[in-house]
C-alpha cells in the first residue's frame, strides 16, 4: 500500500458469501486517501472583492495560492494545508464575500502561527506586487548542450507559475522574422 492509504478489510465467515447472508458492501471498508480525496470546503465559492471600490472578485482557488505559497518558498505539503486552513476559516466563519486586504491578513495570520513569519510574508506581498503590474518576465537560461537547462526552465517555471517556456530556436524564429534586418542563418 501506498503511504497515507488504509485500507481495511473485515474478515467474513464464509457460510456469509455462499448463502447471501451479508451485503457486500458492509463487508469492505476503505478510507480513502488524503491526497486523491476532495474537501468539502471545495464546494463553496469564496468571493475576494478586488480593490477600493469592490468592481471586481475572483473565486478564491486553494490551488492557486497554495502555488503562491510555493513560490515563498513554503514546502508544498504546507501551502496546500495552509491554503485548506484558511478556506476552512473563511467558510466555517461564514466569509463567503471577503476583500482581498482582509484575506491577505487572515492569511499571513496561518502563516505566522505555521512559523512562516515576516521574510515569508514579505516574499508573498513582492509576488502579488510583481502579478498585479502585469510585466513580462523574462528569464534567459545558458549553457553548453546537454547539461538541462530545459529541465531546469521547466521546473522554473512551474515554481514562478510562469505559462511559457520557449526554446532558443524559437525565440531566434521570432527575432529573424520580425525584424527588418537579416539575420546570419546558423
Amino acid at each position: 500500500m501506498g503511504k497515507g492509504k488504509e485500507v481495511m478489510i473485515e474478515p467474513s465467515s464464509p457460510s456469509s458469501h455462499r448463502y447471501g447472508g451479508e451485503d457486500d458492501s458492509d463487508q469492505h471498508q476503505f478510507k480513502s486517501s488524503s491526497r486523491n480525496a476532495a474537501s468539502k470546503y471545495d464546494f463553496v465559492k469564496v468571493k475576494v472583492w478586488l480593490g477600493d471600490n469592490a468592481d471586481h472578485y475572483y473565486v478564491l482557488s486553494r490551488f492557486l495560492l497554495s502555488r503562491m505559497l510555493t513560490v515563498t518558498k513554503i514546502p508544498n505539503h504546507v501551502a496546500v494545508k495552509i491554503a485548506l486552513e484558511l478556506k476552512k476559516l473563511l467558510v466555517d466563519n461564514s466569509l463567503l464575500d471577503v476583500s482581498q486586504s482582509d484575506l491577505e491578513a487572515n492569511l499571513f495570520k496561518l502563516m505566522e502561527r505555521r512559523g512562516y513569519g515576516e521574510d515569508y510574508i514579505n516574499r508573498y506581498k513582492m509576488m502579488t506586487r510583481f502579478h498585479h503590474q502585469r510585466v513580462p518576465l523574462v528569464i534567459l537560461v545558458c549553457g553548453t548542450a546537454c547539461v538541462g537547462k530545459s529541465t531546469i526552465a521547466t521546473q522554473l517555471a512551474q515554481r514562478l507559475n510562469l505559462p511559457n517556456v520557449l526554446q532558443t530556436e524559437m525565440v531566434y524564429e521570432l527575432l529573424r522574422t520580425s525584424t527588418e534586418y537579416a539575420m546570419p542563418m546558423f
